[in-house]
């Protein structure tokens, strides 16, 4: 999955770079070939003036058939791979003269497997394995053929690691300290036997003309000189390079007018190799940042998560909020447990979208997951068909069968009659705009409600917020459907789905379900008193220019008016924006 992500944010591709890049932003956000996300990105491309073409290049290169690793690729389904690449390569030549040289090498080593290839069919070859594949590319690629600007740095100059490669004049051409290179060896068989192999037609490999080759090579950076060439030795008496010494047969006094760099470093020949800085302490993080103006919040809609960063680091909430600075966006498939939650997320979403999902039995959810199982990972989750992958890949699917039982279980003998997932609200928290997405609501049969988060791991944590009080998600929930419908829900509650354990808040509802009531005078109506006066006291903070920075486990100092919730400080998830507020680490 990593190399198709590579394929599409690749400054050079067969097809066009807008739309590599709408499919690459799919492909990190569902990590697949298929999904919501690529169907509405394909939609999106659609639209433009070739769309046509690029629609027909997509199926091409990405919606075509597969074939397993094992199995290999068919021959000529990989020729016309390569040669729609190497047609791609030859277009580009008649580009900048600059990119001519990156270019040219290119089309040569799509040219060679493109031959190499043709032979293979030639000779009865029907498929060809993975790792065949790449010996051809290695043998195809020359060395010293990479690109030298593609590790970008200050005054980023051409340079390559072979002398072959520099097949560009330049000005100045800096040789750094030429090593005793590896010669061709000898054959290992006597005149008398290589003459016999020769009359019998085998073709030998000839090491005087290797030896005339690598001279010609090495000739390459002094050819390539305009006005200076350079050469950095290394100390007399170590290695010493051919080029060293065909410079010196060719002009015997040269080394005379030479520079010992160990000696002329202390001289004034040579200047300051370096300026000396005085060292600097990184900036502290600041206590309070005081703007000359208010900071405007207008009415845009808020969330548990925007509410969670005002309350906790309101500079947090300013700089990703109200000044919109994101960070540099890196396009990267997601391997973690976050992948694992929204991938069990979405079989949850496909479960319950049939009417008749909670009188399944659990053989038959099972059935139906493994049914499903398939085309979900190769729309959204394929990075667990890659190799490597088969470990979390099973784990996944066991947590999800699992869970689903356990889930079922509990909501039979609930009596529910309806689960609706991903319910979207909408109310307000005083006059605080607010929406919600809940992940399961569950309608018993004597119509009460049941509002439940579906977390993949963390039974601890969870467990731990109802139990101390501190469940303002859950909170803020409960008042946009009790705003909505005109009645609370029965009930609040987290399921765990590495674990299978359902944790709620009040007893008689869900008989197998762990029941963690909050404190004594801790109750929903409770935790909304304290968001709504958490958020007047931030909000005063910022109509006078106030933005309070607060550190990662703040101390009492940090902490809001009576009556306010608890600052907790920033996520470390957050790392990106907290380094612009200093103290770095």
């Amino acid at each position: 999955m990593n190399r198709l992500l590579d394929f599409l944010t690749h400054p050079v591709g067969p097809f066009s770079r807008p739309a590599r890049g709408r499919l690459a932003r799919a492909v990190a956000k569902q990590p697949g070939i298929g999904s919501e996300a690529w169907t509405a990105a394909k939609a999106k491309i659609a639209a433009g003036n070739d769309a046509q073409e690029v629609a027909d290049e997509i199926t091409f290169w990405l919606e075509s058939e597969r074939w397993s690793r094992t199995d290999g690729v068919p021959v000529d389904a990989l020729i016309a791979r390569v040669a729609r690449m190497k047609e791609a390569m030859r277009l580009r030549l008649s580009g900048e003269s600059a990119d001519a040289a990156s270019f040219t090498a290119a089309h040569s080593q799509c040219a060679a497997v493109h031959e190499a290839l043709i032979e293979l069919a030639r000779q009865g070859l029907a498929t060809v394995l993975p790792r065949q594949v790449e010996q051809l590319v290695a043998h195809a690629t020359p060395a010293g053929a990479t690109n030298p600007a593609a590790v970008s740095h200050v005054g980023c100059m051409r340079s390559t690691s072979t002398a072959a490669a520099c097949i560009e004049a330049a000005d100045e051409v800096i040789w750094w300290m030429p090593s005793t290179p590896a010669l061709p060896s000898p054959l290992p068989w006597s005149p008398a036997e290589v003459n016999a192999l020769t009359q019998l037609g085998v073709q030998l490999r000839d090491p005087a003309r290797e030896l005339v080759s690598l001279a010609l090579k090495w000739l390459r950076p002094l050819l390539a000189a305009r006005k200076r060439f350079i050469i950095v030795c290394p100390p007399p008496g170590t290695e010493v390079h051919p080029i060293r010494q065909l410079l010196k047969k060719l002009v015997p006094d040269i080394e005379s007018a030479s520079l010992d760099l160990d000696i002329a470093l202390d001289s004034t020949l040579l200047g300051v190799t370096a300026e000396v800085l005085a060292p600097q302490s990184l900036p502290a993080t600041p206590r309070h940042i005081q703007l000359p103006h208010p900071v405007q919040l207008g009415d845009a809609l808020q969330s548990f998560t925007t509410l969670n960063e005002l309350f906790n680091d309101a500079a947090l909430f300013v700089l990703k909020r109200v000044a919109k600075l994101d960070p540099t966006s890196v396009l990267a498939v997601d391997e973690d447990n976050r992948l694992l939650g929204i991938l069990a997320h979405r079989v949850l979403e496909k479960l319950f979208a049939h009417n008749d999902a909670l009188s399944l039995s659990n053989s038959d959810a099972v059935a139906w997951f493994r049914a499903e199982a398939d085309s979900l990972l190769l729309t959204e989750g394929a990075v667990l068909l890659m190799q490597g992958a088969g470990v979390t890949q099973q784990h996944f699917r066991k947590v999800c069968e699992l869970a689903i039982c356990s889930l079922l279980d509990h909501l039979r003998l609930a009596g529910a009659v309806q689960v609706q997932t991903e319910v979207e609200f909408r109310g307000t928290l005083g006059a605080v705009p607010l929406i919600g997405k809940i992940d399961l609501l569950v309608t018993l049969g004597d119509k009460r409600t049941v509002a439940v988060d579906i977390k993949w791991r963390g039974d601890t944590y969870y467990a731990g917020l109802l139990r101390s009080g501190e469940h303002l998600q859950l909170a803020l929930y409960s008042s946009l459907i009790e705003q909505t419908s005109g009645i609370a829900p029965a009930a609040l509650g987290y399921f765990i789905l590495e674990s299978g354990g359902l944790y709620i808040t009040a007893a008689d509802i869900f008989p197998k379900a762990q029941v963690r009531r909050p404190p004594d005078g801790v109750t929903v109506s409770n935790l909304l008193d304290r968001a709504r006066s958490t958020w007047k006291w931030r909000k005063q903070q910022l109509d006078a220019g106030t933005i309070e920075v607060v550190p990662e486990d703040p101390n009492d100092e940090y902490q809001g008016p009576e009556g306010t919730l608890p600052v907790n400080g920033p996520s470390k998830w957050d790392r990106d924006h907290l380094i612009l507020l200093g103290g770095w680490k």
